[in-house]
């Protein structure tokens, strides 16, 4: 039974940098801003049918053709994290104009290609590909993929600054035999295609660092190389919302939880008493966004109000649980998504649609056990944080903006602080203030103070009370 959860904070954040104290507020991170290089890390395989496949090679087309015309547009500016907005894009939501023939007639030469026929079939008898696999087979039918977007380009006028390299059939060939093989080794073969995709990182890094080309060149040169890779990594934003995490320990004590999370045991960690929701799990009332409103005219705001979020526990593990992404999309309205994958040309539809529509519930709930699985696992690397994680996110909002990921606690859930060995006492004063009025406001007489200090005897850090500060 869980009595109590602990945040580590620099003094400066919960002081004058964010007031994070004197707000009661809980930000919630990205995945970038977390310390663990595999945060978000989804281990995803592809395995579908013909239907599903074709699909997601007119789709690449697609967005290569949006990535393209960003680039010429943005020149210099553009950013390859755009991808991860392209990636949403649909044959069905392409404007009325030139774009939408430009895409009709690059897919029908992309498919009138004898290679490509050979590598659909291919996919849909291989065994399930990874990510340094599809990595390799899109990158050998990039150069026909580029050559046959450049040409309709250029029927339509568009400045296109890029040479035919020749020799498309080569590299599509060598992609439509690889992709018929049938390893008996499944392990084997995802260690030679990393391998693989690591030697080409190698060279690509080599490029880079000889290449002396301006910065407006450094667009053309993802949509020229980088392409293949960034798409596969795009791909992962259809499957689950992004996930904004708060971090809480089970141990206030640990010493290299001080030093990595409490600013080297200057900062402070805050002591929250969690409630419990209805499978037993411990909780907090947060304030945050629950809705919009507005009406013809008027701009839309945000409505907050108090709801209880339930704790995660982190998994930690040496492996990540799997997902299948053709039967894993989920952020796409479901027109949508039938359009844009399950549908073949002729009408017939994909056997990864039929399985999801057999049961929607039982879908739905493996769906979403796989995305609190996902944003809960660490390697066994990080155990000793006993970590505990509050979650946000949203299908109402992006939650890009950092206000819309700050979040209010209730003052009565927060029961002490605790300083670190080397907190300032400036910071612990004015720590002191801000809670003593906040005391009075509440009329409360049990908030806790701790300090963390050596014990010899021990041979370990010990949190001990201070039990001569007292609000009264």
């Amino acid at each position: 039974m869980i009595t109590h959860l602990y945040r580590f904070r620099p003094a400066e954040a919960v002081l004058d940098k964010y007031e994070e104290l004197a707000r009661q507020e809980i930000y919630f991170s990205p995945p970038e801003e977390l310390n663990d290089p595999m945060e978000g890390y989804k281990d995803v395989f592809w395995s579908g049918d013909r239907i599903v496949w074709r699909n997601l090679l007119r789709h690449y087309l697609l967005c290569l053709l949006q990535t393209a015309s960003l680039c010429l547009v943005t020149g210099p500016k553009f950013d390859r994290a755009d991808l991860k907005t392209i990636i949403f894009s649909a044959y069905e939501n392409l404007p009325n104009a030139p774009v939408r023939a430009i895409y009709q007639r690059a897919c029908e030469a992309f498919f009138a290609d004898p290679n490509i026929p050979t590598i659909v079939d291919g996919l849909a008898r291989r065994s399930p590909l990874r990510r340094d696999e599809l990595s390799h087979t899109l990158r050998g039918i990039h150069p026909l993929a580029l050559s046959i977007l450049m040409k309709q380009l250029k029927l339509e006028g568009a400045p296109v600054v890029f040479s035919d390299p020749g020799g498309l059939q080569a590299p599509t060939a060598a992609a439509a035999r690889v992709v018929d093989m049938t390893p008996a080794d499944q392990e084997l073969a995802e260690a030679l295609f990393a391998a693989s995709e690591l030697t080409v990182a190698q060279v690509a890094l080599l490029q880079d660092y000889a290449d002396n080309s301006p910065p407006d060149a450094q667009a053309m040169k993802f949509f020229i190389r980088d392409f293949p890779v960034g798409y596969v990594r795009a791909l992962d934003e259809l499957i689950h919302p992004p996930c904004f995490a708060a971090c809480f320990v089970a141990d206030s004590a640990n010493a290299s939880m001080w030093a990595t999370y409490g600013n080297s045991h200057t900062g402070v960690c805050l002591k929250f008493k969690p409630t419990t929701d209805s499978e037993a799990r411990p909780a907090l009332n947060l304030n945050g966004i629950t809705g919009w409103r507005g009406g013809k005219g008027m701009e839309m705001e945000p409505v907050r109000s108090f709801h209880s979020r339930s704790f995660y526990k982190v998994n930690y593990t040496d492996s990540y649980p799997e997902i299948d992404f053709f039967n894993s999309i989920g952020r796409l309205p479901i027109p949508l998504l039938n359009a844009v994958w399950y549908n073949g040309e002729g009408g017939e539809r994909s056997a990864c649609r039929a399985a999801r529509a057999l049961d929607t519930d039982a879908w739905r709930q493996k769906y979403w056990e796989s995305f609190q699985s996902g944003v809960t696992c660490k390697t066994a690397d990080w155990a000793h944080e006993q970590e505990y994680r509050l979650l946000l996110w949203s299908n109402l909002s992006d939650l890009k903006d950092k206000p819309s990921r700050k979040l209010n606690y209730k003052f009565s859930d927060l029961s002490g602080i605790i300083f670190g060995a080397r907190t300032r006492s400036e910071h612990k004063l004015k720590i002191m203030k801000i809670v003593e009025d906040k005391c009075r406001i509440e009329k409360r007489t049990d908030f806790e103070f701790h300090q963390i200090q050596y014990s010899r005897r021990d041979r370990s850090f010990r949190t001990a009370p201070l039990g001569l500060i007292r609000i009264q």
